[in-house]
Parts: C-alpha cells; sequence; structure tokens
C-alpha cells in the first residue's frame, strides 16, 4: 500500500508531466524519469521546489545529482521522518 509520502511525490509529478490516470497502477516509480518520462531541466527544478514545499525539507545539491526516478524522491523525503 501507498505511503502519504508516495502518494504526494507521484502527485507532485503528476501534476506537471501526467505521468498517469489516478486509476491506473502502471506508473514505473523506478524508472528513469529523465529517459522516461523526458523530464527536463525546468521540469526537474520545478518538481523539486513542490516536493521542498510539500515537506518543508530542502534537499542539497549532492542529493539531487543523485536521483534519477521517482522512487529516489521517495525514499529520500521519507528518510528524513
Amino acid at each position: 500500500m501507498a505511503t502519504y509520502v508516495e502518494k504526494k511525490i507521484v502527485s507532485i509529478f503528476n501534476k506537471y508531466l501526467e505521468l498517469w490516470d489516478e486509476d491506473d497502477q502502471s506508473l514505473n516509480k523506478t524508472a528513469n524519469f529523465i529517459e522516461t518520462y523526458y523530464v527536463d531541466s525546468l521540469d526537474f527544478l520545478v518538481i523539486v521546489n513542490d516536493i521542498e514545499d510539500e515537506f518543508n525539507i530542502h534537499i542539497p545539491q549532492d542529493n539531487l545529482m543523485k536521483m534519477n526516478s521517482i522512487q529516489d524522491f521517495i525514499d529520500f523525503v521519507e528518510s528524513l521522518q
């Protein structure tokens, strides 16, 4: 079952990228979002900003450079809780 963090992060990505229908469970959260979902640098910055605002956190640049999938964001935010 999806956690609150997972649902919110997927929702943020979906808001900008329209990755999936809410009823569709086929979203691949471990896929490289740049290659698979064609996230450009502007989309990436907006998504990061929304995630930071939603969870009242700051994601350091070093961590951002290592994040390649939606699951990476989920794991990072969950590790802070």
